[in-house]
């Protein structure tokens, strides 16, 4: 079963898609911060990683050096409810 990794500060959003995904068939894990997000990335392995942008613990954008550094092929969807077109390019600039 593929592991999917979610980041996001937001508990209804993170439980949303952790059920959608797991009714779909994969093994959601939650993570609340980017620290514990980070800390779950470099305990297991994932398929895949949903990551907001505005995170309580600063930027998930910040993050994207060292979650390619833990596992460069793991491919990073960005989230946010606080879009802009600089805070895109700067996630594609980043690798996601």
């Amino acid at each position: 079963m593929h592991k999917i990794l979610i980041i996001d500060d937001e508990p209804a959003l993170r439980q949303t898609l952790g059920a959608i995904l797991k009714r779909a068939g994969y093994s959601p894990v939650l993570a609340g911060t980017g620290q514990e997000g980070m800390q779950k990335l470099r305990e297991d392995s994932f398929s895949l990683l949903f990551l907001d942008i505005k995170l309580p613990d600063g930027l998930g954008v910040d993050l994207l050096p060292e979650i390619h550094k833990i596992d460069a092929e793991l491919p990073v969807l960005v989230l946010t409810a606080h879009a802009t077109l600089e805070a895109a390019m700067q996630a594609v600039r980043g690798g996601a």
